[in-house]
Order: C-alpha cells, then sequence, then structure tokens
C-alpha cells in the first residue's frame, strides 16, 4: 500500500512539473482577432482545450529546451462564445471594451551593468507585481515592453561572451529560452492566463543584434501571426525587423466596441504603435487617427513626452484636428522605457501621457511625478473606466517582495469628446483598486 500511495505521489507531482512547464495566455493582435498561445514541452495537437493549436514557428530558438510555441487564431466576428478553455484554463475573450486596464512594463531583471540580483526579490520585484496585479482581476492587460534584461547582449557589451553559473550562452542569449522563461513568463506564468493581453515591443527587444530580443519577442510575442508558413522564418524575420524597425510589421489598430448592457465602458481604440528603435514617430503615422468617433489610446514603449529628454513636438502650422501632435481622438499615450511612474498632460485638453516603466526592473532615481514613491517600490497603473466616459486612475506601490498599496488616484474626465480630458488629483488613495477585483 505504501509502494502504491508513494508511486501516485510522484506520478502527482511529475504531473504537476510538467504543468507547470506551460504557459497560456490570449493577446489581441488585431481588430477581432485574437492570439492564443502556448508554451510546452508537449506537442501543440497535445493540448486540450476548445479550440485547436498549431505550431506558431519552426527552427528560430537554438535552445528551446524542448518546449514547442503553439498558436490558435480566434476571430471574434464569427467566433459564438465568450471565453476559451485551455489547458484548463478559462480565458475570457476581449469582445468589448474593457472596464478595468491594468498597464505594467519594464519588468526584466538588469543584472548587468545595473548590477541587479536577479535571485533576490528586494532586487527585483517582478514576481510581486505580478503577485498583486493577479489580485486585481483585470479586463485588459497592457505590457509596454522591455522583458528580457539580464545579460541583453548588444555591441559586445552589457553581459556578451561569457557563460553564467548554470553554463548557458550568455553570449548571444536570447536565443536560448531559459533566459526568457527566467525573466518573463516565469513569474508572469499566473498571470498570463488572467486576462487578454497587449504587447509592446521595448527597446530591449529590438533587432540591432541578431542575438538581441528581436528572435525571442518575434517567436514569443509579437503580433503578427502565424509564422509557421514562413520558409526561412530566422532570416526573413531579422531581415524585416531591421529593414522596417518596427514590430515585424505596420503598427496596428485595435477597436474594442462597447457592450450592449447598461453600465458597460465605452468603446476602446488601441494604437499599437512601435518606437523599440527609438525613432521619433511622424504625423503621418497618426493621420489615420483624426477621423475615429471612440476613446483612442497610442500604445508603445518610448514616451512622446517625460522627463528622459522626449518632448511633444508642436504641430504643422496650418494642420487641423492636431493638438500637441496628436489628432484629437487621442486620450492617452501609454509608455514606459524610463523605469519611473510619471505622468504629463502639456496643457487643458491635451492626450495624458503615462510612463509606466518600474514593474521590475531597477528604478531610476527621479521623476516629474515619483518624489512621494519610495524609491524601492515598483509600480503599475490600475484604470478603471466608467459608462459615462469617466475613468479613474491608481498608481499601485509594491514594496520589495511586498503588498500593492494605492499611492495616488485620479479622477480623469472627458467633458468634450473622448479627447478632451482633465485630471484631478482624489484626496483621498483608492486602495482596493490595488488588492482587490
Amino acid at each position: 500500500m505504501l509502494k502504491i500511495v508513494s508511486a501516485l505521489l510522484t506520478l502527482l507531482l511529475l504531473t504537476q512539473t510538467a504543468a507547470a512547464k506551460s504557459y497560456v495566455w490570449a493577446q489581441l493582435v488585431g481588430t477581432n482577432l485574437v492570439s492564443l498561445r502556448v508554451i510546452s514541452t508537449e506537442t501543440c495537437s497535445a493540448i486540450t482545450g476548445s479550440v485547436t493549436f498549431q505550431p506558431r514557428i519552426k527552427n528560430t530558438m537554438e535552445q528551446m529546451n524542448g518546449n514547442t510555441v503553439c498558436e490558435a487564431l480566434v476571430d471574434l466576428s464569427t467566433f459564438t462564445g465568450n471565453t476559451v478553455t485551455v489547458d484548463g484554463h478559462t480565458i475570457t475573450l476581449p469582445k468589448t471594451a474593457p472596464k478595468r486596464v491594468v498597464i505594467l512594463g519594464d519588468t526584466g531583471c538588469r543584472k548587468e551593468h545595473h548590477y541587479q540580483h536577479c535571485s533576490d526579490t528586494s532586487k527585483w520585484n517582478f514576481n510581486a507585481v505580478a503577485a498583486a496585479i493577479a489580485k486585481t482581476k483585470p479586463d485588459l492587460m497592457v505590457h509596454v515592453g522591455d522583458y528580457v534584461y539580464r545579460y541583453n547582449c548588444w555591441n559586445g557589451t552589457e553581459g556578451c561572451a561569457k557563460k553564467d553559473a548554470q553554463g548557458h550562452d550568455i553570449n548571444g542569449q536570447l536565443k536560448e529560452w531559459y533566459y526568457w522563461e527566467e525573466d518573463f513568463f516565469k513569474p508572469a506564468a499566473d498571470l498570463l492566463p488572467l486576462a487578454p493581453w497587449v504587447f509592446t515591443r521595448g527597446n530591449h527587444e529590438d533587432c540591432e543584434n541578431a542575438d538581441r530580443g528581436w528572435r525571442g519577442w518575434a517567436v514569443f510575442l509579437a503580433m503578427t501571426p502565424d509564422l509557421s508558413s514562413k520558409t526561412d522564418p530566422v532570416t526573413s524575420l531579422y531581415k524585416n525587423c531591421k529593414a522596417n524597425k518596427r514590430d515585424i510589421k505596420k503598427p496596428e489598430l485595435i477597436q474594442l466596441p462597447a457592450a450592449a448592457q447598461t453600465g458597460a465602458a465605452p468603446a476602446l481604440n488601441l494604437y499599437a504603435f512601435d518606437t523599440a528603435n527609438e525613432d521619433a514617430p511622424l504625423w503621418s503615422d497618426f493621420s489615420n487617427l483624426t477621423a475615429l468617433a471612440d476613446e483612442t489610446w497610442i500604445v508603445t514603449h518610448v514616451p512622446f513626452a517625460s522627463f528622459h529628454g522626449n518632448s511633444y513636438t508642436p504641430a504643422p502650422s496650418g494642420t487641423p484636428n492636431y493638438r500637441s501632435g496628436l489628432p484629437d481622438p487621442v486620450s492617452f499615450v501609454v509608455s514606459g522605457h524610463v523605469h519611473l511612474f510619471q505622468y504629463e498632460q502639456p496643457k487643458a485638453g491635451a492626450a495624458i501621457q503615462l510612463v509606466v516603466g518600474g514593474s521590475g526592473t531597477k528604478l531610476d532615481n527621479k521623476g516629474l511625478e515619483t518624489e512621494s514613491i519610495n524609491a524601492q517600490n515598483s509600480t503599475f497603473v490600475v484604470l478603471d473606466r466608467a459608462a459615462n466616459g469617466a475613468s479613474i486612475m491608481t498608481v499601485c506601490a509594491v514594496p520589495p517582495g511586498g503588498t500593492a498599496s494605492a499611492w495616488q488616484t485620479w479622477d480623469i474626465a472627458q467633458t468634450n469628446g473622448p479627447w478632451a480630458t482633465k485630471m484631478t488629483l482624489r484626496k483621498t488613495t483608492l486602495n482596493a483598486a490595488c488588492t482587490s477585483p
């Protein structure tokens, strides 16, 4: 009997270990198009659920340690259900605009150059941030880029030409699944399937070097769906990335309509715009947003306005419907890159620039709106959208390895259409926004 019990316990532990190696999530890759993705030690045909998975791409990561990247595309305009099941997870599909959006960014561990100790939760805080976000039960999560920092190779610096303690190749480390798993997927494992995602490419996933993050980014998180048909995916992806300096394809407009029921959040457009190469945007990049009727966010990595040195450029003279260089429907520019929380609104009614770049990586020690946040606290943003077009935005501070609490809360009113925004700081912060649904 004892042998039987022992065998059953061993089998259970093996099953749990195998399950822990499976990473499941859904991400928006276009209007009415969702990509369900799984990284698994099993074949794609072995993934259980209500949809059928196929290999996403072949022969791109040299050291995938037996893992396969699988994908199922769901067309929301024809899919009849509101949820899908994948390997025991139930994922709600983003058929309508979200009420609660969580924004995070710059989560990776900066092991080299800034000497962040990745195994020490008091130094690298993404595990605590991910656990805190999970408690808020978001309808949509937006990551504004920089997933992998440790040993990030670029021009022969910051960790290149070495091996780590486990013998993994640091020179060209982003050819190895190990580093992607340690820096992003493992700490985010429980968070990934909770709600749909929008992922933005950061400069640490650019294609300046053949071994930098473009490779893992393209395989795991890029918005480009179904890469399996490419004859030579490694060469073609790298050539496209170098030539376009964008997310392997053009910017993507994702339109989420309002739900029919009373009290639903208003419609929302998300314009995924790639600034991973830190090139200044052109006005023509946003001209197609001018005619939109609903609230629109530009989701990008490098901020258009921050203390980091970037700023809004005045609109060209005689150009109609531009305000501070952006079309009228744009109410937020959601970014990261600078390692702290910051907001800026260059004038009344202008788009609000959010910088949410302190969700795990080593923090910067200054900023326009960060003086009251302890320099050791990581941050993420919870934005609750109401039916009347108003929003409540709370900045959640997470001490090293600790519990999230509200740092500051703002009421954001929209008085003249979705783009006439006004921020009012609340005297009382909404702690519940950081700790509960």
